[in-house]
């Protein structure tokens, strides 16, 4: 779901985003087979479900890209387009757009390697939405989908430029590498738990809905 599990398998195992990708591996499959975000058959009430796990997590985490970032990756947030989506579909959430929020009040992003394995998932998750945005053109063509449109945009020249940027980041050694790896994680755990969260029934005067 949010990186579609497709980057370029060119990381050989000696490098920092390889080891990265497999320490975070397991919460990464867990957060893809819980959401149905580029899957066939998805209907409105699944994606709006997904959008709202979503919109929980991703704007604090955007947030705290922008404001510890160093300058070394451009990054533009597009949490406007996210709420707008969710808004548009008719859907009342409580949205916490702050860097204390759940997805990072484990994480200090004024380090670098946690700024780094955060921006990890984040660039996955725009690389991902090349696929989501393809099917939700074929699926469901009258949602509304500026979130992912606008994030399938470049999407894979700037995966690759990540990487590039990544590599040289990791100047720190193993120190780095356990910050990011804790940092993607956080991340991953914090959309996991919302799309469990999302996918529970709401509960009214008794009534679940």
């Amino acid at each position: 779901m949010v990186d579609g599990r497709n980057h370029p398998r060119s990381d050989r195992a000696t490098e920092p985003l390889g080891a990265l990708r497999r320490a975070v591996d397991d919460l990464h499959q867990a957060v893809d087979e819980r959401s149905s975000l580029g899957t066939a058959g998805l209907d409105v009430h699944r994606y709006g479900s997904s959008l709202v796990a979503l919109a929980r997590v991703l704007p604090g985490v955007e947030q705290a890209l922008v404001r510890y970032g160093d300058g070394r990756f451009p990054f533009v947030p597009l949490t406007p387009l996210l709420v707008a989506d969710v808004r548009s579909l008719g859907l009342d959430i409580d949205l916490e757009i702050d860097d204390s929020a759940r997805s990072t009040e484990s994480v200090g992003y004024d380090d670098g390697g946690s700024w780094w394995g955060a921006m990890y998932v984040m660039q996955g998750s725009r690389l991902g939405s090349t696929v989501i945005a393809e099917r939700l053109a074929v699926d469901l063509p009258d949602v509304p989908r500026s979130y992912f449109d606008a994030a399938a945009t470049d999407a894979r020249p700037a995966w690759a430029a990540f990487r590039v940027a990544a590599r040289a980041a990791f100047d720190g050694g193993q120190a780095d590498l356990d910050r990011a790896v804790h940092s993607a994680r956080a991340v991953f755990d914090a959309l996991l738990v919302e799309l469990v969260r999302a996918d529970e029934p709401v509960v009214r005067e008794g009534v679940a809905t």
